[in-house]
């Protein structure tokens, strides 16, 4: 058990510098995928592309009444008289 225990804090001693560099990158990125790693690993800067975000529900809302108004006709008013 120590065997394996020694050998795994080695390999985190070893790789401390790129441990270092991917927390960093997390820190600001939040998410990194495969290719970002790579490229911090490589010293590469990270391209960001613009992630889609998903529509709140009170942006749904609104988007569906907006809808339903334009479906119809606006009622047109009574002449008074």
């Amino acid at each position: 058990m120590t065997r394996h225990y020694d050998l795994a804090k080695s390999l985190v001693e070893a790789n401390m510098d790129k441990l270092k560099l991917i927390a960093e990158a997390l820190l600001e990125h939040e998410v990194l995928d495969g290719a970002d790693i790579d490229a911090v690993l490589e010293g590469r800067p990270l391209v960001r592309k613009a992630r889609p975000v998903a529509p709140t529900y009170a942006e749904k809302d609104r988007a569906a009444k907006e809808k339903k108004k334009s479906l119809f006709a606006p009622k047109p008013r009574p002449v008074e008289g």
